[in-house]
Formats: C-alpha cells, structure tokens, sequence
C-alpha cells in the first residue's frame, strides 16, 4: 500500500519517501552505515544529524608488535 501525500492548500503531490527509514529530528533518509537509534517517542533518529555516519577522524589505535 502506497500512501499519497498531498498540499492541503494547493493540492499538489508530495514525493515519497525512498528510504524505509526517515529521521525524526532532520527528515533526511536514514542510510545503510549511519548510526541510528529508536528514541523515546519509538521513532528512528540520527545519533548526531550533523555527522549521520559516525565522529569524522575518530582512528582506532592498534598495538605495535614486537
């Protein structure tokens, strides 16, 4: 079932949605690798909207072998 939104005052046809998932805080389409959480409302959200994909230059450090 697809739902059709339109403009109440002119009656013009909203896109969809292409993504299943949507951010409740920014409306942008959540991706593949974006982190993501439910919140307390039980709707997805971004961890962070700015950097939907995680802290950018965050490096892991590994330990040198001998």
């Amino acid at each position: 079932m697809t739902l059709i939104a339109t403009c109440p005052t002119c009656g013009q046809i909203w896109p969809s949605a292409r993504g299943k998932r949507m951010c409740s805080g920014c409306r942008k389409q959540i991706r593949r690798h974006d982190k993501w959480y439910f919140g307390a409302d039980g709707r997805p959200r971004h961890k962070d909207c700015e950097h939907p994909e995680g802290t950018l230059g965050m490096r892991t450090e590994t330990m040198e072998l001998l």
